[in-house]
């Protein structure tokens, strides 16, 4: 059994001053600057694979382009962010048929706004997020001035959405409903972000831990100092979340009160980095991206330890999850291939 240690995080919910703008879609507010006498800290990165020269099990989708950002919708459909050219390719998983749908710059991750869609892909270069139907290849929404570089995003129970922009320091609330924006100040440089009921948890690639905003307040609520290097975040069942700390070698759990409660550690061998949750079978998929290979947890014994390693395709720096019948879908960026493996062939089936 691995060595793992538990904490309670506490921080009142007027812990800082805030700058808010309430904007409407296309102006943003200024960004956050990096706090005063603190030098900017190097980003969290996943590890560099060698080639894949494994047989790795499941079924192989070949794809162009540097796959990398994925989601399954409840309907079989894979979408994935591609580049080289730009695009998202819409893959049905049963027949394996693409569409592919061009977009102004890449997207690195991928949200769904529903089950069934449509797809939320923010797009870095082009500081813009779309909304894809992946039933047609339709875009169906679009958000615009969303400073340097939409980074990820979360889709909460009142509709909003929360996005990171990466290289502004900021956390956005995008309301479908009247194409309003409105920005928060976040961390020098938040990462992944995920929902928990109305409160979206960010992380700070740059060491500055966690932030949880109120998406309806429009305010932040709390913050801890978890992590060395946290990359992504993920959302799991009773209000909790589970984050790579890909620089720490380790995952960290929480209960999100808003404050970090009930804090798990858990000691990686290796760079965790690609999260996905399954709800139905309480499993918890972690690729390490430097070794090729994804981990499967139970997620309600995470702290005993993986129920066992799966050999991946190259560089798997993103994995998710077919909600009907629990297939997993890896991508492989320098492989340029997706690898869907069946639930029996994963660890604890």
């Amino acid at each position: 059994m691995p060595r793992f240690r538990r904490h309670g995080l506490r921080r009142p919910a007027a812990a800082v001053a805030l700058s808010l703008a309430v904007v409407a879609c296309g102006q943003t507010g200024e960004p956050a600057g990096e706090p005063a006498g603190e030098p900017a800290a190097e980003p969290a990165e996943p590890g560099q694979a060698p080639a894949s020269a494994e047989q790795v099990p499941g079924r192989l989708i070949e794809i162009d382009g540097e796959p990398e950002g994925i989601v399954v919708t409840s309907t079989g459909v894979v979408a994935v962010a591609l580049r080289g050219p730009d695009r998202l390719a819409l893959v049905d998983l049963d027949t394996e048929r693409v569409t592919e749908v061009p977009t102004s710059s890449a997207a690195r991750h991928l949200t769904l706004a529903s089950p069934s869609g449509p797809v939320v892909a923010p797009l870095e270069a082009s500081d813009e997020v779309v909304l894809v139907d992946p039933s047609t290849g339709d875009i169906v929404g679009q958000f615009s001035g969303i400073e340097d570089g939409p980074h990820d995003a979360a889709v909460h129970p009142s509709g909003l959405i929360s996005v990171t922009d990466e290289l502004g320091g900021g956390l956005y609330v995008l309301d479908p409903r009247s194409n309003n924006v409105q920005r928060i100040d976040s961390s020098p440089q938040p990462g992944g972000v995920a929902p928990v009921g109305d409160l979206a948890v960010s992380v700070d690639v740059t060491g500055r831990g966690v932030r949880v905003f109120d998406v309806r307040e429009a305010r932040q609520v709390a913050e801890a100092q978890v992590g060395t290097g946290l990359t992504h975040v993920v959302s799991l069942d009773g209000g909790r979340v589970a984050m790579a700390d890909t620089d720490g070698g380790r995952l960290i759990v929480a209960a999100i009160t808003p404050e970090l409660q009930d804090v798990v550690e858990v000691p990686v061998d290796g760079r965790p980095y690609g999260l996905a949750f399954d709800e139905e079978r309480a499993r918890l998929y972690v690729t390490l991206s430097e070794r090729n290979e994804m981990l499967v947890y139970d997620t309600g014994r995470i702290d005993e330890g993986p129920l066992g390693t799966v050999p991946t395709v190259g560089q798997a720096n993103s994995v998710a999850v077919e909600p009907r019948d629990g297939r997993v879908v890896i991508a492989g960026r320098s492989q340029g291939a997706l690898q869907v493996l069946p639930p029996d062939a994963l660890p604890g089936s």
